[in-house]
């Protein structure tokens, strides 16, 4: 069997006043009632089940399994009167706290220890800004594979509180879990326990600071839907909404815009080379010249560059050659206002043959070059 001190940091969740003020002795209260009109306590998770990463004194950090028979022996070990201080430390440390209650709770499935500290009032506001608490206990480890096995807790020598951005805890499941201001017990008999009515909650301002404290964002209290909802923010959500829809259009313009720019310059390129597209082809034949100057129409090109248009017009040339080479298209005379004529279509299935020679494929090129020779 090993021991090992180590240090076991634990964060908060949330536990009602009523049920913080049930775990205390009534004997141990009315005790600090005398003394403190307006005590003030917190609860936390000192341990609870599950495996974590604490820091061993003189080991590498190894994790830990708290088992439930673990958690089960800390009653009988933890007393009240433990001190509760500002971090970890060695030393003479002033304490802020003391242990005044516990109690085990069954938490998302996990047996927990839960320990109730009360705070002097000159330490109240420090003790608030504290959500993590740490025990400092001596446990029996057992050795498991590739982990320790914590199976009792021997002893506890103190308890440090401390802040969850600064020290993480080995835990994630051990949070702190509320507090309460006690106030009077009113018509309550001394001799009866506490009951409702003894619990204070917090004022609101105090609530508002230990929001702030614990870093509570209004997402993780309120909906998107309940935010918008609320008086002092729906004004601007409907601004937000406005001002969306308004830049959506502008948005729309802009592409308008932009795309009848980009269009205009590009049929202000092709006006510049239009001159020098028209030297180029001027030599060609002309049914040749009406193809390339139909295609030209339809062109887009990058550079409007002399080589560009030069590639452009050597690929029409060749484009129109095969297409007359494959029947697509008939010659005829170079007359003045004659268009290049596409063949009548012929359907394979049903073949269709003209008596007219230049209707007819099969005597076209004899045709063509009888006519051509006239």
């Amino acid at each position: 069997m090993n021991k090992a001190l180590f240090i076991f940091a634990s964060r908060a969740q949330e536990m009602s006043p009523e049920e913080i003020i049930k775990n205390i002795p009534p004997e141990t209260l009315r005790d600090i009632k005398s003394r403190d009109e307006r005590p003030f306590f917190q609860a936390f998770v000192t341990a609870h089940e599950g495996t974590g990463t604490p820091t061993v004194e003189g080991e590498t950090p190894t994790p830990v399994t708290w088992v439930r028979s673990a958690i089960q022996s800390m009653k009988n070990v933890v007393t009240r009167g433990i001190k509760g201080f500002a971090g970890h430390g060695k030393g003479n440390r002033e304490p802020i706290g003391e242990m005044v209650g516990q109690l085990e709770k069954e938490i998302d499935g996990k047996l927990s220890h839960i320990s109730i500290y009360y705070h002097p009032p000159d330490k109240v506001e420090e003790a608030k800004t504290y959500d993590c608490c740490s025990n400092e206990g001596i446990w029996e480890l057992t050795k498991g594979v590739g982990e320790w096995i914590a199976t009792r807790l021997d002893k506890l020598a103190g308890v440090a509180f401390l802040r969850r951005d600064e020290t993480p805890p080995a835990l994630n499941g051990a949070n702190k879990l509320g507090m309460v201001y006690a106030a009077a017990a009113g018509n309550t008999p001394p001799d009866q326990p506490p009951g409702k009515g003894i619990g204070e909650r917090m004022t609101f301002q105090e609530l508002k600071q230990e929001i702030k404290n614990m870093n509570i964002h209004p997402s993780q209290v309120y909906t998107l839907g309940e935010i918008q909802e609320d008086r002092a923010f729906s004004g601007a959500f409907d601004e937000i909404k406005m001002l969306k829809e308004s830049n959506q259009l502008l948005e729309a313009n802009i592409q308008t815009l932009t795309n009848e720019k980009s269009t205009l310059e590009k049929e202000q390129r092709k006006a510049g080379i239009q001159p020098r597209f028209n030297e180029t082809i001027k030599t060609l034949p002309k049914n040749v010249k009406i193809y390339i100057e139909r295609q030209f129409g339809k062109a887009d090109f990058n550079e409007y560059s002399d080589e560009e248009l030069k590639g452009f017009i050597d690929t029409q040339t060749a484009e129109y050659q095969e297409l007359v080479k494959s029947g697509a298209f008939r010659e005829t005379p170079e007359q003045p206002g004659i268009e290049i004529q596409k063949f009548p279509e012929h359907k394979a299935e049903s073949p269709r043959f003209s008596m007219d020679p230049k209707d007819n494929p099969i005597l076209k090129n004899e045709y063509l070059g009888a006519n051509n020779g006239n």
